[in-house]
């Protein structure tokens, strides 16, 4: 899945729409995000003093079959980066025992 990405700019835009719109097909991403202090690294990418609170979002995204092609350990200064979570999973209807969008 790694040559899908040769050619793409993956230091700007989203890696997962781009992959998605040459056919990969997503089953689920893991996302964990919490708040960390800058480490020396951190703090000289990022242009923030050591130890400045940082949001760190460490991510596997996984195919359909349930294999990992995706890891993720990012960081993000918290005055630059806002993130926005939505969950939806389709309901399923107890008499039918099928699936229907959510509303």
């Amino acid at each position: 899945m790694g040559r899908l990405l040769f050619g793409i700019d993956v230091e700007h835009g989203s890696v997962t729409e781009r992959l998605a719109a040459q056919g990969v097909e997503f089953g689920s991403v893991d996302q964990e995000i919490d708040a960390v202090a800058a480490d020396s690294v951190d703090a000289s990418h990022l242009e923030v003093s050591a130890g400045a609170p940082l949001l760190r979002q460490r991510r596997v995204a996984r195919d359909r079959s349930g294999t990992a092609f995706e890891f993720a350990d990012d960081r993000y200064r918290p005055d630059v980066v806002t993130f926005f979570v939505h969950d939806e999973r389709p309901r399923v209807t107890p008499e039918a025992g099928t699936s229907a969008s959510a509303g």
